[in-house]
């Protein structure tokens, strides 16, 4: 059996070793920009090297891990607490981003929309505050919903407003302030990223403090 060989770009019936024939036809094919993209968390790649978590002690019981899936594409980062029943109704941790942000800074000025990919187990809606937290303390923040089906939120740039800091891991002794309020008056500067501030508990009605409260993330980039 004679197998054909095909020779690019011009499919045609010719082993590329034979390269002294003439073409007469053209061909023509697009160069595209790469979009600035830029990865602030992938499930699939990333441990908890840079994360800050709350202590146990001072805050609520959770539980933050890795799920594995047999399809590596739809591993995710689980945050689960049974209420939001204590003295602060708040669940937060950090993903500290400053090599990231150094070696990306010509792509971080081009971004304009954070994109998280998450959704929730919850039969209601789940709401968690996602923030960018610059080096001058500062945080910007929205709250958003998630439902049962995964899916990519887009948060452009420009509807982010400051929001508190979560001082994490909550400083000893436990009577110091948990939240932090940057005397800077910035505008927010992608450049100046330090980390990114997930948040469960803000405009979450009290009434629903006794419900269980999780958060399924895949990813989270800048784009």
């Amino acid at each position: 059996m004679i197998k054909t060989q095909i020779t690019f770009p011009e499919k045609i019936s010719e082993h590329p070793a034979n390269w002294d024939f003439v073409s007469t036809q053209t061909y023509s094919t697009k160069i595209v920009e790469n979009e600035p993209n830029v990865v602030l968390y992938d499930a699939i790649k990333d441990n908890f090297k840079n994360f800050l978590w709350p202590r146990q002690w001072y805050a609520m019981q959770y539980k933050i891990e890795k799920k594995l899936h047999k399809v590596t594409s739809k591993d995710y980062l689980s945050i689960y607490t049974d209420s939001l029943i204590k003295e602060l109704p708040d669940l937060s941790f950090k993903i500290l981003l400053n090599d990231i942000a150094k070696r990306s800074q010509n792509s971080l000025v081009k971004t304009t929309s954070i994109v998280l990919t998450a959704f929730t187990r919850a039969k209601k809606r789940q709401k968690v505050q996602v923030g960018l937290q610059l080096k001058n303390g500062q945080v910007f923040g929205k709250v958003i919903e998630l439902t049962s089906n995964k899916k990519d939120i887009i948060i452009p740039f420009h509807e982010l407003e400051n929001v508190s800091q979560v001082v994490l891991p909550k400083p000893f002794p436990p009577f110091q302030s948990y939240f932090l309020n940057s005397l800077a008056n910035s505008k927010f500067d992608v450049k100046d990223l330090e980390a990114i501030q997930i948040s469960i508990g803000p405009e979450i009605k009290k009434e629903n403090y006794n419900k269980p409260q999780q958060v399924f993330i895949n990813k989270i980039v800048l784009q």
